[in-house]
């Protein structure tokens, strides 16, 4: 995978010599979309970097080429950045574009260790702060289920 602190202007110089066609599909579907040039020219960078890694075209693309892309990144350049480097919008644009056959999941969220699937009760409520205190319901209140909570949502 090649990496690079700088990738400007790699998807110009591959449009120009190997992929017009697949460039041009990628900026057109960019266009079609409501996310800004800031956030999208990095990521037809980011693919123009895959393409020039692993060659072939854009369309040769693959999910588990942007996984690696992904998990490279966080690697070489680790911890939070605001430039970008770690967006995923790069594989959003191929999944527009047509690159992924339909059924593809149209993000990668699903891959990110970030989002490691369904979060256990115990987080939902640790991430939304939930407090136990007694509910109003007209003229009455009902008391905290707070201690029940395994026993009253086992689905969950």
């Amino acid at each position: 995978m090649m990496v690079t602190s700088s990738p400007q202007r790699i998807a110009n110089e591959l449009a120009q010599v190997r992929d017009p066609h697949g460039f041009a599909e990628l900026r057109t579907a960019r266009s079609a979309g409501a996310v800004g040039g800031s956030t999208m020219i990095p990521s037809i960078e980011k693919i123009a970097l895959i393409v020039a890694a692993k060659g072939g075209s854009v369309r040769d693309v693959t999910i588990g080429d942007c996984v690696e892309a992904m998990r490279v990144s966080r690697e070489v350049f680790p911890g939070p950045t605001r430039s970008g480097r770690h967006s995923p919008v790069f594989y959003q644009l191929l999944h527009s574009a047509g690159v992924f056959p339909a059924d593809a999941p149209p993000t990668v969220r699903m891959f990110s260790p970030v989002f490691a699937g369904q979060v256990p009760v115990e987080q939902l409520v640790d991430r939304y702060q939930v407090t136990c205190r007694p509910v109003r319901v007209g003229d009455h209140e009902i008391p905290p289920l707070c201690g029940f909570r395994d026993q009253v949502i086992p689905h969950l």
